[in-house]
């Protein structure tokens, strides 16, 4: 997307792919990917909803669909976290309305009536948010990319990167790439990229953030449209490390549940684990659904 938005801007830009696109340790691996803006930092928060509004901008330029605005819905239960005021989802409720973005809140009895598939003592909706055709938006972006000459240039592994006045010289294993500006989006390479950038002594305190599993739910036949994305949101109750996306009809198999320990938040286990999940966690109802890198280059100078 950085390419994308930086393309008009320059002569021409390379995208320096370590590895390849779809590959499983990326995030253009999978499905579905969830698009949110409740968290529990303001300026993280700024940032996803800024995310999405360029996200929808592609969309729209696309003609093609690819962000599904079911909603996300944080879930609490006070048998399994007393202290509901203090849980994920109350703290990142607070955040939006701190930015006053769109929410719902819900009461018990609410919840029932908005969303039966869930049992739970209350839920907090962000409504400006929802989950990522994945497949959709990598067919997408590969041929507007093209169709603005961007190259993108997969498994580039870097030797070094020198400067030269205000130019950048970018050394692979392929070749050299001569540049005006860098821009490192390597997620959690982008320390190892600052190791060659000359002068150079930032780093970042990066670590991984990936679910330690997922699996999806099949709901019986005759139960499947209480789960689809038309009447389900992305659901999650991260004290607990369990988040969901809807089953998206006609793209993906079921529901996806998935196990995730966010780096800010202490887990309240109560004896859970993926392969034996929490007996007293929020279920759903009727159909019993418990839990059960790269670098850009923008030029006006010619490649050698």
């Amino acid at each position: 997307m950085t390419a994308y938005y930086a393309a008009p801007l320059a002569e021409a830009v390379t995208v320096l792919e370590r590895s390849r696109v779809g590959d499983p340790a990326t995030a253009s691996f999978g499905l579905t990917r969830s698009a949110r803006n409740d968290y529990r930092d303001p300026g993280y928060a700024r940032l996803a909803f800024e995310a999405r509004r360029l996200w929808l901008e592609f969309q729209e330029r696309s003609g093609e669909p690819m962000l599904v605005d079911c909603g996300c819905l944080n879930l609490a239960k006070s048998s399994v976290t007393p202290d509901l005021n203090n849980t994920y989802a109350a703290q990142s409720f607070a955040v939006l309305e701190q930015l006053q973005l769109r929410r719902e809140v819900f009461s018990a009895a609410g919840l029932q009536e908005r969303f039966p598939q869930f049992d739970a003592d209350g839920g907090w909706l962000d409504v400006d948010a929802g989950f990522i055709d994945v497949v959709a938006v990598t067919r997408a972006l590969r041929r507007a990319l093209r169709a603005r000459g961007v190259r993108v240039a997969e498994n580039s592994v870097l030797r070094g990167i020198a400067r030269s006045g205000r130019a950048w010289s970018v050394t692979t294993d392929s070749g050299l790439v001569d540049c005006d500006v860098l821009v490192v989006t390597a997620g959690l390479g982008t320390n190892d990229v600052l190791e060659l950038v000359p002068g150079c002594s930032v780093r970042f305190p990066l670590r991984p953030a990936r679910p330690l599993q997922s699996k999806y739910f099949i709901p019986p036949a005759r139960m499947r449209g209480l789960f689809t994305e038309a009447v389900l949101p992305v659901f999650a109750y991260l004290d607990i490390g369990i988040y969901g996306h809807p089953l998206y009809e006609g793209k993906t198999p079921g529901v996806k549940i998935g196990f995730y320990h966010p780096p800010d938040v202490t887990l309240v286990w109560d004896g859970c684990s993926p392969s034996s999940p929490c007996s007293r966690a929020p279920s759903t109802t009727s159909a019993a659904l418990r839990p059960p890198g790269s670098l850009t280059a923008t030029r006006r100078a010619s490649q050698r």
